[in-house]
Parts: C-alpha cells; structure tokens; sequence
C-alpha cells in the first residue's frame, strides 16, 4: 500500500511538473533554464553526497551504518538518470552560461579572460565532461548498489571485501570528478569567477543534504514499519552527529572562501560577492549563515535531541530546505542580479526532477528489502548504541 501511494505520489508529481516546464519553454524560455539547473544541481548534489556517504561506510566498515545504508543506497541509485536528466540544461547552455554565446555584453578584459578558458569552456567538451562525470559515477553506483542487492541472497565474504575495495578506491576518484562538475556546472555560470574551494564547498552543501535525506527516510521507515524497530534512537542519534559535524565544516568552506577573497580584495575575485551582497540578494545570503549553519549548530548541540528520530528528520527537512536556497544562491544571481524573483517554473522543476527519480527508485527497488539482510555486519547494526 505505502509503495503503490508513492509511485502514484511520484508520477502525479511528474506529469504535473513536465505540463509546467513545457508550458513554461514557450513563456519564459530562459528562466526555464536557470529553474531547471537549480532543481537539476539540488538533486544531483544530494545523490553524489549520498554515494559518497555509502562508499564511506563500505571503507570504514561503520557497523552501524549497515542497517541504514539501503536508505542510502535508494538515493545514490539515481545518479545514472541524471545523465538523461541533464539533457535540457545542455540544450540550454547559450542561455545559462556566458562563455557558450556571444561575449558582446563583457568588456574587453573580461572578454579576454574568457577567450583564455576556450580550451576548456567550450560547447562541445563541456557536453562531454558532463557525460563523463555522470557516467563515472553512475557506474560506481550501479557496482556498489548490485553487489548489495545480490548480497541479499546469502552471506558472501567475497562480496564484502570487495564492496570495501569499491567504496575505498571510488571516494578519491568520486571526490575529484565532484570538484571539476562544480566547476563546470555552477562555478562557470560566471566565466570571470573563480575560486580553489568552490569544489569542496558543493560537496559539503550535498552531503549535508544527504544526511538530512538520510535522517527523515530512517524516521519515516521506521514509523511505517519498513525497518526494524531496533534502527531508531541510536542509528539517528549517529547520523545526527555527522549532520552536526559537516554542518560546521560547510560553513567553515563558506567562510574560507569569503574571508580569502574579501583579503585578497581582487577585482576579478570579488564579483561574487559583490553580486550577492546588494540589497536584493543580502537577504539571502544571511539566511544562509542563519539558517544552514546557526539554527542547526544550536539544534544540533543537543544530545537528547538528536536522539529524536522525529525531531531529526524535522532538522533534516530544514537543512534540505537550505540547501536548495543555497544551490539557489549560487545560480539565480546570473538571471535576476538584482534580486530574488520567486517563479513557478522553480517548483515545476524540482516536481517533474523528483517525480522521475522517486519512479526510477520504486522501479529499481522493487521487491527488495528495506535492509541488508546478509551483511555481516547487520546484527551488529541492530544491536548498536553509540559511545557512552
């Protein structure tokens, strides 16, 4: 009952997303473009956070991670959907990105700037890189999550040792493909701009994202009875604790990088912040220090409280919330500099996006349990506690 009422959940979602989007091509062609790469970006984030937070816990053999991790599992498996995901936002790039169309609007320094990246900033390699990445890291998925899945017919230490291998050898080679997609994906939205740490400041926004993802599935499984009863205070209280710890180094990223340019003072450095600090986009630039760092660093300090899975996944849910204005944040200045312009093709977007992939999730689940049955290191999960 619960899986036939999200796959009905998902393809309303769906259809009513794709009417919106195709209505909206005709009616505001461009910001159809900058909407469906941010809800394209916040997906696609969340998923590689979620990889890496399965690869992870295969590396360091986290024992309580193991009945958690199919909930995991269910959010990494979407990556290769990206690759068609992503069609439209290629189709769009003259419209997104200033380097693919005409550089009449720069001035000449800037233009030069630009010209200098041609080799690298170009229609044909950036299609290219696109696919690549996806296609690297959607085959990392498709390994890890199939050996799990055939896992589930019996005990095999083999399989095991070489699901450790994968996630060991796939987190440097995920962490690298991430830092060159952020650069291409969102840092070239302004071909003059640049910064060493973008890279690692969208991994940890993702991963961030993942754990919260992670902390309202476990809540809400355990609360319809999909997953054991013994996955509930403790596990959360773990996953809680990871939420806690990357949500400081996020900010820490965030801060790094804007104390950095605000020192050095450049001028080809500070358009970035100049763009997000004027009166129409201060506001949301505060809520971000605000409301992806303060309210749940505050939140987060508390022992008792992390231990609530209900209160956990409502943690969980703001800190999604955040992250999509932060991904919101980092594209939307380059179509409305002026201010935030709220548009119903940005909701379209994240419906028809998320539609897809809860469908493509109920399709490649179906008929799998919600845990690792056979893992060696299940009861263990079961029987976890937390230091004292």
């Amino acid at each position: 009952m619960i899986r036939r009422r999200f796959i009905l959940t998902c393809a309303v979602m769906l259809v009513l997303g794709l009417v919106g989007l195709i209505v909206g091509v005709f009616l505001d062609r461009p910001r159809f473009f900058f909407s469906y790469l941010t809800g394209w970006a916040f997906f696609v984030s969340t998923a590689i956070g979620a990889l890496m937070l399965v690869m992870i816990g295969h590396a360091s053999r986290a024992r309580w991670f193991s009945s958690l991790r199919r909930l995991g599992e269910y959010v990494a498996a979407t990556i290769p959907l990206f690759a068609l995901l992503a069609v439209p936002i290629l189709l769009g790039l003259e419209t997104l990105y200033g380097w693919a169309g005409p550089l009449d609007r720069y001035s000449e320094h800037e233009r030069h700037l630009i010209e200098h990246k041609a080799a690298w900033l170009n229609a044909p390699f950036f299609t290219a890189r696109t696919f690549f990445y996806l296609i690297v890291l959607g085959v990392f998925s498709h390994l890890l999550i199939s050996a799990s899945l055939r896992a589930d017919e019996g005990p095999d230490e083999v399989r095991t040792r070489y699901l450790q291998r994968l996630g060991s050898g796939g987190i440097p080679v995920a962490a690298f493909i991430l830092t060159w997609a952020s650069f291409d994906w969102l840092m070239s939205l302004d071909p003059t701009w640049w910064s060493t740490i973008f890279g690692v400041y969208f991994w940890a926004g993702g991963f961030v994202a993942a754990l919260s993802l992670l902390s309202i599935l476990a809540a809400s499984f355990n609360r319809w009875g999909l997953i054991p009863s013994e996955v509930g205070a403790y596990h959360q209280w773990a996953t809680g604790r990871l939420m806690f710890g990357f949500v400081i180094f996020w900010a820490y990223q965030g801060f790094a990088q804007l104390l950095v340019i605000w020192i050095a003072n450049m001028p080809t450095e500070i358009t970035f912040y100049l763009q997000r600090s004027n009166e129409g986009w201060r506001g949301v630039s505060f809520f971000l220090g605000v409301g992806q760092f303060v309210i749940p660093f505050a939140i987060l300090l508390s022992r008792d409280l992390k231990r609530r899975p209900a209160v956990l996944a409502a943690i969980g849910g703001w800190l999604l919330f955040a992250h999509y204005v932060d991904i919101y944040w980092m594209v939307m200045p380059n179509h409305t500099p002026h201010g935030v312009v709220v548009h119903w093709l940005d909701l379209c977007a994240l419906l028809a996006i998320g539609g897809s992939l809860g469908l493509f999730v109920a399709f490649r689940f179906r008929n799998r349990s919600t845990v690792p049955l056979h893992d060696p290191y299940y009861f263990q999960s079961l029987q976890y506690r937390g230091p004292a």
